[in-house]
């Protein structure tokens, strides 16, 4: 009898693993991004800290900084990752992202529920992964009877 081999459950966000930075464009400016993606809690868990410092500009004059701390689970019972994410605006969402496909470009999940925020609002982020070291996430909301609008995109590399 030979034993099954493990699965890695973090196989499809892996690529995540390590710094990144780049820039970010959106209803609060243009700024610049790091972000970070670990293993924590004997790899139980993918953390990601985050930092957006937005310039200067005509709606936002005194510019803004924008930070982040997230965790990716597994729910093993609904065969989903969960992010949650805390936000510095007071706000923390949680996400459901089905397992992607082996070798999928696009990631796409959706919020279960906000707190913080008006109710029935809901948030998508999407990565579209253009290779080992590099990403594009948008970050999208919609109201009530209102249609998905983009609130930001980041284009991140990973760092040297």
């Amino acid at each position: 009898m030979t034993d099954k081999p493990k699965t890695d459950i973090w196989e499809p966000l892996r690529f995540l693993l390590g710094k990144w930075t780049g820039t970010c464009t959106g209803k609060p400016g243009i700024g610049v991004v790091e972000r970070e993606f670990r293993l924590v809690l004997s790899d139980r868990y993918i953390q990601s800290i985050g930092r957006t410092v937005f310039e200067p500009q005509e709606k936002n004059p005194d510019g803004e900084v924008h930070e982040e701390l997230a965790l990716f689970s597994f729910d093993q019972e609904r065969k989903l990752y969960v992010y949650r994410e805390f936000l510095t605006e007071g706000f923390v969402s949680r996400y459901l992202l089905e397992p992607p496909e082996a070798g999928a470009t696009r990631l796409a999940m959706t919020t279960e529920a906000i707190e913080n925020v008006p109710p029935n609002w809901v948030a998508r982020l999407t990565l579209m992964i253009e290779g080992p070291n590099a990403f594009e996430e948008t970050f999208e909301l919609k109201g009530p009877n209102n249609d998905w609008d983009c609130y930001t995109t980041s284009k991140l590399q990973r760092a040297k």
